[in-house]
């Protein structure tokens, strides 16, 4: 009946317009932020206004469709400024005037880069669909008493992939699925991880108390972002000690492809991060701002500032530096797989920041997500104007030692599985709980 056409991937700021996809039954929609009603829409263009504050927050925006005796008939929702795919798409289901037959679809997509799709393939029911427009498609007769399975995957350049799917027919309804909210919790030094049976009275969300359906540990995800001068001060040092940093052919880093040590996806991860975006202009007109991340490689504990020396070198990013959105976007970037994580800024000075939000409104961001952030300086130890206490990580022993902490922080980290759906800054520990608390 009702789906988003509008998906807001990344960080959002400030006022954006958001259109939605309706069914002809429906006459008005609600659009409710954080809870709150914004506002309602009776008709075309189905668009409305919303606000999402000067600094970036975790938002869930709802869609309630209602039919002209004013009950509801459909309800989507969308996580803004969430961890998220960098490619995503909705479906809406349209309606024939027989009562539960399915006639069409309408399909929306969003890619971080602003890209249209390569490739469309739709199935029903797992036969493929011929189909001469995505974003409207009829479908063939089928029976309204049996369930049904309608499936769109769209690919991307560079691969990346969107695929969304509708349940519909039967008594299973339009869709069916299971929420899930992830959350690290972090065990205090010598205490021993919780029973899933302990664990159960933890958590809360406001006043509720959640479920926990498990308990993970598994490996992390860390991104290491350097600031300019960092970048500038260790390309200097390439060479100069060696480090073990192996590139094919000596060729610059193209993005996402970088060869050091590379591991796979149940290993530890090291990602490396510069601070200097990437825009893009999308089919419809919108712009998209995307940081790449240099990924992976394994996290090391030995000899990281040669080696980080020899990466930078062999680097080409080139740019104005927007440290701060570059922190938030690092954040959910290792938030979104629901590992293990962390956000380490690299210092050494830059004074040239040109991002949207400040450092404070970045380290309130992670502080939502429950990412930890830390900051290092390669030229001493202090509090910045910007960022706070620095840790002095300007000697080879003092990084080692920093990068082994901050490897065991990560390894008293657990994942926490929460039933339900939830804005993660409102999930807190219960009074009274000992031995963890929640990141940062």
């Amino acid at each position: 009946m009702i789906a988003f056409q509008t998906l807001l991937l990344g960080l959002v700021l400030g006022v954006q317009p958001v259109r939605l996809m309706v069914a002809p039954q429906v006459k008005s929609v609600e659009v409710r932020l954080d809870g709150a009603t914004i506002g309602v829409l009776a008709g075309e263009p189905w668009t409305i206004q919303c606000d999402l504050g000067e600094s970036p927050h975790p938002h869930e925006l709802v869609a309630i469709a209602r039919d002209a005796s004013g009950n509801e008939i459909g309800r989507v929702r969308q996580w803004v400024n969430m961890p998220r795919a960098r490619a995503e798409a909705t479906l809406l289901l349209e309606r024939g005037p027989q009562p539960n037959r399915v006639v069409a679809a309408r399909l929306a997509w969003n890619e971080a880069k602003g890209a249209g799709p390569e490739t469309v393939r739709a199935t029903l029911d797992g036969k493929a669909l011929t189909i001469k427009d995505p974003r409207h498609f009829e479908l063939p007769p089928c029976d309204p008493k049996q369930a049904h399975v309608l499936s769109a995957e769209l690919v991307f350049a560079e691969g990346r992939t969107a695929r969304v799917d509708a349940v519909f027919g039967g008594d299973i309804g339009e869709e069916a699925k299971l929420d899930l909210t992830g959350v690290p919790l972090l065990l205090d030094p010598g205490h021993n991880p919780p029973s899933l049976q302990e664990i159960q009275t933890w958590f809360r969300k406001d006043d509720r108390p959640l479920r926990v359906l498990g308990v993970e540990h598994g490996p992390f995800d860390v991104v290491l972002l350097l600031d300019q001068e960092a970048r500038t001060l260790l390309a200097r040092e390439h060479g100069a000690k060696g480090g073990g940093a192996q590139f094919e052919g000596g060729a610059a880093l193209p993005p996402q492809l970088l060869s050091f040590d590379r591991s796979g996806a149940d290993d530890d991860r090291l990602f490396i991060a510069f601070g200097v975006p990437e825009s893009f202009s999308g089919d419809d007109g919108s712009t998209h701002v995307v940081f790449p991340a240099y990924s992976p490689m394994d996290f090391v504990t030995s000899n990281v500032r040669p080696r980080l020396a020899n990466l930078v070198y062999a680097s080409t990013v080139v740019g104005a530096p927007t440290l701060a959105d570059a922190v938030a976007s690092m954040g959910a970037l290792v938030a979104a797989n629901n590992r293990p994580r962390a956000v380490v800024v690299l210092l050494a000075g830059s004074p040239d920041d040109r991002s949207r939000i400040t450092p404070s409104g970045a380290r309130a961001y992670l502080g939502d997500l429950h990412v930890p952030l830390l900051v290092w300086s390669l030229t001493g130890a202090g509090v910045s104007d910007s960022w706070g206490t620095e840790e002095d990580v300007s000697t080879e022993g003092f990084l080692d030692k920093a990068a082994r902490r901050l490897k065991g922080d990560l390894a008293a980290q657990r994942i926490v599985w929460l039933e339900g759906a939830h804005l993660p800054q409102r999930i807190r520990l219960a009074e009274g709980v000992k031995g963890a608390h929640l990141a940062p």
